[in-house]
């Protein structure tokens, strides 16, 4: 459960996320983390998917696969679990789902991670073709503007 220990975490949190699935989130997390330390800033991945885990993140959690009350919970623990054990600079947390898909609760992630800023991976000219919805996508700019969501077409 999330206990709100993630305020002692005083190393900064970047969160990759993405506006769809299979967009590149975990590379660029993967890659970022990779070139931070190549540069001399101590930083240190946290996988939230089981592919990034099984890449070699050392701290995460598959968050597909827990329920959803509990994800906030083991954000905070797995980002609590990498800054104790390693006390990095950084900390980059892997993307897991889609912030623009219904078929996904990735609002967890952010609120178990408290990140202080975000990398948001976005691809507007890969159209409609994985997402669920039939409508056009308002693309990330004007996501959080109620006026600019289209109405939902019937399908």
């Amino acid at each position: 459960m999330f206990s709100g220990r993630i305020e002692e975490v005083t190393c900064p949190r970047i969160a990759v996320l993405g506006t769809d699935g299979a967009i590149g989130k975990r590379t660029t997390a993967t890659i970022l983390t990779r070139a931070l330390n190549e540069r001399g800033i101590s930083a240190v991945l946290v996988g939230t998917g089981q592919t990034g885990i099984i890449q070699g993140a050392r701290y995460g959690v598959a968050l597909d696969a827990i329920p959803c009350q509990f994800c906030s919970g083991e954000m905070e623990a797995a980002v609590l679990a990498a800054f104790e054990g390693e006390h990095p600079d950084v900390i980059v947390i892997e993307g897991q789902g889609a912030l623009s898909h219904p078929a996904y609760s990735l609002d967890l992630h952010p609120r178990g991670s408290r990140p202080d800023a975000v990398i948001l991976q976005h691809a507007p000219a890969a159209g409609e073709g994985r997402r669920l919805r039939r409508r056009p996508d308002p693309g990330p700019a004007e996501r959080d503007q109620p006026e600019s969501r289209p109405s939902p077409t019937p399908g």
